[in-house]
């Protein structure tokens, strides 16, 4: 199951978001927010953020609407998980 999952993101990451509103997540900033907020995956999963899109904004932009669901899981401003 989890090797599909990573083919899925694979190929879900060739149709990468572009343009002015397109936002990427820091990975390691996204993690140290899961760690204050004592969450897991599946603890966002449950909160309402599907897999796979949690998969999607590990490995490609996306919109800012899905950056500020992703924050507002996390009990964090948006500005806290998105690149520089």
């Amino acid at each position: 199951q989890r090797k599909n999952n990573l083919l899925l993101c694979r190929k879900e990451s060739e149709n990468n978001l572009k343009g002015e509103n397109a936002m990427k997540l820091d990975r390691e900033k996204l993690e140290f927010a899961k760690a204050r907020a004592c969450m897991s995956q599946k603890d966002l999963e449950e909160a309402g953020i599907p897999k796979g899109t949690l998969c999607r904004a590990m490995s490609q932009n996306i919109r800012p609407k899905t950056a500020g669901k992703i924050a507002k899981a996390l009990g964090v401003d948006v500005t806290e998980i998105i690149e520089d």
